[in-house]
Parts: C-alpha cells; structure tokens; sequence
C-alpha cells in the first residue's frame, strides 16, 4: 500500500512536485480509508450491520490499491521490463490488483450499492 509507495519515494534522488502531489493524494486516500474502517467497526460493536459504508470503503480501496500499485511500477521505470526480481513481483501484484475490482462484488454492484442505499437512488431493475 501506500507505506510501500513511500519508502519507494524516499529512495528516489529527488522527487518532483507532480509525484509529490500523487503520493500526496495516495496518503490522503489512505486516512480517509481508515476512518471508514473505524466507523465499520464501530457500527459491528456497537451491535449494527456494517452499512452501506463498506460498501464505500471498498469500492474506494479497490482503486486506492490499483493506485499504489501503478505508481510504484511507474517508479521502476525501465527496471520494469524485467520479468524477475523486485520487478517481476512488483508486476505481479500491479496486475493482480485489477481482479479486486471483480473478486467479492464488481465495482458496478457496489456503486449500486452506494446509489440504492446512501444517495437514494431508485433501484435498478435491470
């Protein structure tokens, strides 16, 4: 996650504002995560069902994790091409983060979820 994309940072010579700004937001994202998480736990024991709340704090985390993963290949630079090593495995996991989106509930389901539940939103017959 995101302590990996930091440690990865601060091995870099020097860091750009733009990355600066992308790690930035990936930190953010990560708080905001866990206050989900907290309320989650809150809601389960104080003796309430989760709530459509983590519905949110997966939907969000599935694309916080393909984030994380991205930029840390993107940080590789040319040293991804190798498929072994680091590289390799770094690689691995980048890909697989792209199966969270469909294992246990497709973004769509959960988006309409979020829509139903929180928004309000009239069911979708289809």
């Amino acid at each position: 996650g995101v302590e990996d994309v930091l440690a990865d940072v601060a091995a870099l010579p020097e860091v750009d504002g733009v990355l600066r700004d992308r790690v930035g937001q990936l930190v953010c994202e990560a708080h905001g995560q866990a206050l989900l998480a907290f309320r989650t736990t809150l809601r389960q024991l104080s003796g309430a069902e989760p709530g459509p709340a983590s519905s949110v704090r997966k939907l969000v985390g599935m694309r916080h994790q393909q984030d994380a993963a991205e930029l840390r290949f993107e940080l590789l630079g040319d040293r991804g091409l190798v498929a072994e090593g680091e590289a390799g495995r770094l690689a691995h996991v980048m890909l697989n983060t792209r199966c969270l989106t469909i294992a246990g509930g497709t973004s769509e389901v959960l988006k309409n979820v979020v829509g139903e539940r929180i928004l309000g939103l009239p069911r979708d017959d289809r």
